[in-house]
C-alpha cells in the first residue's frame, strides 16, 4: 500500500489516522513508517462535530447517576500508575501512549478476546485534509486483546538416544540350554552299547551265510593247489570274497539306516536312547533332525567304525564343549539332549 500524503512543510507524513488507500470511506492510523494492522475505522462525519464523552469502567452491580450514566474517571479518583489490566495488559488513563509495533501485512489477527473493560467509542477531531488526529490529552482507554484460544508451549520431551541392538553371542546358548542340555555320558555310553549289541547281532546273523561261503570257496582254492603238486601262492582276496565282503559291508549299513536313521528321523531316538531317556536334537531349532541329517549321522558314524576310526569319533565327546558333540554329530549338526 502506498504511505499517505505528508502535511505542507513535512518530508514526510506524522503519525494518524489518514485515509486508508485499500477501504474507501475508512482510516486508517500510520505510525510514522508503516500502515497498522487493525486499525481501520470508518472515517468521521465531517459536518457533525464530534462529542467527547468520559466514562470510566462500568460496574453492573453498582448504579451510576439519576439519568443512568455512569460518573466519570475523575470522580472516583483513577490512579494511572495503579491502572493494570488482566495478564499483564496495561490500561492508560491519557497521556501520550508508545506506538505499537506494527504486524505483518500478511499476518492474519488471531480472534481477539477483550478482557473485562468497557471503551466507550473515542471520536477524534476532523483535520482539514480530512483524516483524524488522535489526541494524547485526551483521555482514553486503551485495550489490549489476546487470542482466544491461546496454544500453550509445549515442553521439549527428553528424547532417549538410539543405540544399535548389540548381538549377544550368549543369547542362543542361554535360550537353547533352558529347551534341551547335553545329555549325560554315562546314559549316552549305555545307549550307544544297545544299539551296537542289537545292530552288531543282526549284522552277524546276516553274515554267518556270507562268511560260509567266503570259507568254502577258499578252501575250493588251496584243494586244488594241492592237487598241481606244486608250490602254488593261494590268495584269500579275490573277486569272490571282495563281493561276499561288499555284500557284508552293505547289510551293516542298510541295517543301521533301519535302526539308526530312521528312527533318529522319526523320533529323535533309537532304541537304546529310549531306553536311556535321552534323544538326538538339532543343533539350531533343537526339534528332532530330518531324515537327512540323520542319515549323514549314521553313515559318518558306521564308515568312521569300519575303519577304525571309530574309536576317536566316539571319544571326541569328551573334550568337545559346550554340547559334548562327537564327530557324527559335527557332520550333522546334532546333538545329544537328555
Amino acid at each position: 500500500m502506498s504511505a499517505p500524503t505528508p502535511a505542507p512543510g513535512d518530508e514526510s507524513p506524522r503519525e494518524g489516522y489518514y485515509p486508508d488507500p485499500s477501504i474507501p470511506g475508512y482510516v486508517r492510523y500510520w505510525n510514522g513508517g508503516a500502515w497498522v494492522p487493525g486499525t481501520s475505522r470508518p472515517a468521521p462525519q465531517r459536518e457533525e462535530p464530534a462529542v467527547v464523552e468520559e466514562t470510566g469502567p462500568v460496574f453492573l452491580d453498582e448504579e451510576g447517576y439519576e439519568d443512568g450514566r455512569p460518573e466519570p474517571a475523575i470522580a472516583w479518583q483513577a490512579d494511572a500508575s495503579h491502572q493494570s489490566g488482566f495478564a499483564g495488559d496495561r490500561v492508560s488513563w491519557g497521556g501520550p501512549e508508545a506506538p505499537e509495533r506494527p504486524a505483518p501485512e500478511d499476518a492474519t489477527p488471531p480472534a481477539p478476546r477483550v478482557s473485562g473493560l468497557v471503551q466507550s467509542p473515542q471520536a477524534r477531531p476532523a483535520i482539514e485534509d480530512g483524516t483524524v488526529e488522535p489526541d494524547p490529552a485526551e483521555g482514553t482507554l486503551t485495550l489490549r486483546t489476546r487470542p482466544a484460544n491461546p496454544v500453550p508451549q509445549a515442553r521439549p520431551a527428553p528424547v532417549t538416544p538410539w543405540k544399535p541392538p548389540a548381538p549377544d553371542p550368549f543369547q542362543g546358548l542361554v535360550a537353547a540350554r533352558t529347551e534341551g542340555r547335553p545329555a549325560p555320558l554315562g546314559k549316552r555310553f549305555v545307549a550307544r552299547l544297545i544299539d551296537t549289541v542289537v545292530l552288531g547281532a543282526l549284522t552277524a546273523a546276516a553274515a554267518v551265510p556270507l562268511a560260509g561261503r567266503a570259507v568254502d570257496h577258499i578252501d575250493g582254492k588251496i584243494d586244488a593247489a594241492r592237487q598241481t603238486g606244486e608250490t602254488v601262492t593261494v590268495w584269500l582276496l579275490d573277486s569272490t570274497t571282495a563281493a561276499l565282503g561288499g555284500a557284508l559291508l552293505g547289510v551293516f549299513l542298510v541295517l543301521g539306516v533301519l535302526l539308526d536313521a530312521l528312527p533318529t528321523a522319526k523320533w529323535g531316538r533309537t532304541l537304546g536312547k529310549k531306553l536311556c531317556g535321552i534323544d538326538v536334537r538339532d543343533i539350531e531349532s533343537h526339534e528332532t533332525p530330518g531324515f537327512g541329517a540323520a542319515l549323514r549321522r549314521w553313515l559318518v558314524y558306521g564308515v568312521l567304525g569300519v575303519l577304525v576310526v571309530g574309536v576317536a569319533d566316539v571319544l571326541w565327546c569328551l573334550v568337545d564343549r559346550p554340547w559334548r558333540q562327537c564327530w557324527h554329530d559335527k557332520a550333522a549338526r546334532t546333538f545329544v539332549a537328555g
